[in-house]
């Protein structure tokens, strides 16, 4: 998935899932719904079926620093 997909899935309320090879753990970003202002929410889980949220203000920015950092990770081994 490209940064331009990435952001627009965002912005369209989708909910986008990485793999994070270093943790080894799945990493999900969802729009914050309880809030007034547009933010996303960060949650990992190991088996896809059980979410623990670990942060809840992000902004696209941090959401697409986050993703640079999982796929250096990847390109690293």
């Amino acid at each position: 998935m490209t940064t331009s997909e990435t952001v627009k899935a965002l912005r369209n309320g989708e909910n986008v899932r990485f793999f994070d090879k270093g943790k080894k753990c799945f990493v999900q970003f969802q729009l914050n719904k309880k809030e007034s202002f547009i933010c996303w929410e960060r949650h990992e889980s190991l088996d896809k079926r059980n979410w623990v949220k670990q942060n809840e203000f992000l902004s696209i920015k941090d959401v697409l620093n986050i993703r640079e950092k999982l796929i250096e990770q990847r390109i690293k081994g």
